[in-house]
């Protein structure tokens, strides 16, 4: 879903915010409005657009608009509270934006030496691109090497595939909405992970010393949602 561009202001809808963290529109939209009332952000206009019910029939919904300076902070701050791990993400969509309005409306040299700076200017940013390529495509081979691996992985095995302590993997995912503590201080993940496919439970069970026996669940790492995880962290480059 690409985000809607014209000539004078960049805009960014509600439902393209849940595309980008992969939640649902409501949930995004229940999200907006609580900053909303805690005024931490301020109320973007609603329109209407075409889309879909459960069943697949043509209906119209709503979505909110973030526009211009404030709606680029304000979405930010939005996917800051739904899932800070897309919050650079966002960042770099709303630059995309900007590149892409830019190419919508260029700027002509005026003279000769504007002329030469612009051409100096898209040859640095060429340079610039091509020097981005080549760092990250050793890290892109190595995602493509754990997406197409098969079977998924515990906490450790994880932690170690993704070259991070695992106890630091552990508060990460904590902190970041991925897995939480029962009652019981057993590690389990979050409903949204699993209907995402990033992790996965994996039952058993075993006897105790007087022969009772007890049902347990082990979090368990997707292909999937250690490929996003090694995208997140060959950004983020450390874990807080």
């Amino acid at each position: 879903m690409l985000p809607v561009i014209n000539q004078t202001t960049l805009r960014m809808t509600s439902l393209e915010i849940a595309d980008l963290v992969q939640s649902r529109h409501d949930v995004v939209k229940k999200s907006i409005e609580r900053l909303i009332t805690k005024a931490v952000i301020i109320q973007p206009p609603l329109e209407d657009v075409p889309g879909h019910d459960a069943m697949g029939r043509p209906r119209s919904m709503q979505v909110y608009v973030f526009t211009g300076e404030q709606g680029r902070r304000d979405s930010i701050v939005v996917v800051a509270q739904l899932s800070p791990e897309f919050t650079a993400a966002l960042v770099d969509r709303w630059q995309e934006l900007e590149r892409q309005a830019q190419l919508v409306t260029p700027v002509l040299p005026q003279s000769f030496a504007d002329a030469l700076r612009l051409a100096a200017d898209q040859a640095e940013q060429i340079e610039q691109q091509q020097a981005r390529l080549a760092a990250i495509e050793p890290k892109a081979a190595a995602l493509d090497v754990i997406d197409a691996s098969v079977g998924s992985m515990g906490i450790r095995e994880t932690a170690k595939t993704l070259g991070i302590q695992q106890n630091k993997f552990v508060n990460w995912c904590i902190n970041h909405g991925w897995m939480y503590r029962d009652i019981k201080n057993k590690l389990q993940p979050y409903g949204q992970r699993l209907q995402q496919g990033f992790m996965e439970q994996r039952f058993g069970s075993y006897y105790d010393s007087q022969g009772i026996a007890h049902a347990t669940a082990q979090p368990m790492f997707t292909p999937k949602g250690i490929t996003h995880l090694a995208r997140i962290f060959s950004v983020v480059h450390e874990v807080a």
